[in-house]
């Protein structure tokens, strides 16, 4: 015997993703494929390849633009056509509006090295 609020539960839950559905015709690739995330697998498997690679990096932020070259297959044409389709300057403003400034970048702003004139002579 199913409770009335399991019931509930279920009905909310289908409804639930009913709704999330209907946003999969607003993104093509997902529509095409009929197909939604079901788990989170693939996307911790990207970060897991991506902390590898990161391996004994301080200051990441900047390296999190590698993680689409985890996703497909890199090759020359794709290296070829990203190299003339981005420019440098591109790259460092997306940069600067969503990762900003380093933590080391600051550190070292607001303690710059000073230097220090020591002198040992006996006098």
């Amino acid at each position: 015997m199913t409770s009335e609020k399991a019931i509930m539960l279920a009905q909310e839950l289908k409804e639930f993703l009913k709704s999330r559905g209907e946003l999969m015709p607003s993104r093509p690739i997902i529509s095409r494929a009929k197909i939604g995330l079901g788990t989170s697998d693939v996307i911790e498997s990207i970060f897991g390849k991506f902390k590898v690679f990161i391996k004994g990096c301080s200051e990441i932020g900047k390296l999190a633009l590698i993680i689409p070259a985890f996703l497909g297959q890199i090759t020359p044409p794709k290296i070829k056509d990203a190299l003339e389709s981005v420019h440098q300057q591109d790259v460092e403003d997306w940069i600067q509006e969503y990762i900003g400034q380093s933590t080391l970048s600051k550190r070292r702003q607001a303690f710059p090295k000073m230097e220090q004139n020591y002198s040992f002579s006996d006098k």
